[in-house]
């Protein structure tokens, strides 16, 4: 995002953005499909905080880390079935 969202559109109502991180930003963050997402911030003390959604797993327990891996892991495994060769790029 190049922007903040414009605080009018954020609010408790039904539809409208939540702010969740009470104004901390999320670092970085790994969706890797529903109910299945990492990210991390800093708190107001500048140490690193890490989330983990994974559904079926205890929340918090998976590590941003091995978010990271299975993400490698799975987009591999993806390029592994595109059937190309270097020569359709020349």
């Amino acid at each position: 995002m190049s922007k903040p969202i414009s605080l009018n559109l954020i609010n408790t109502e039904i539809g409208s953005f939540k702010d969740e991180m009470k104004g901390l930003l999320i670092q970085e963050i790994i969706f890797l499909g529903a109910k299945r997402y990492a990210y991390w911030y800093k708190d107001l003390n500048n140490q690193r905080v890490e989330q983990s959604i994974y559904a079926g797993i205890e929340r918090n327990s998976l590590t941003f880390k091995y978010f990271k891996q299975l993400l490698i892991k799975i987009n591999n495994n993806l390029l592994n079935k595109i059937p190309f060769t270097t020569l359709d790029y020349l």
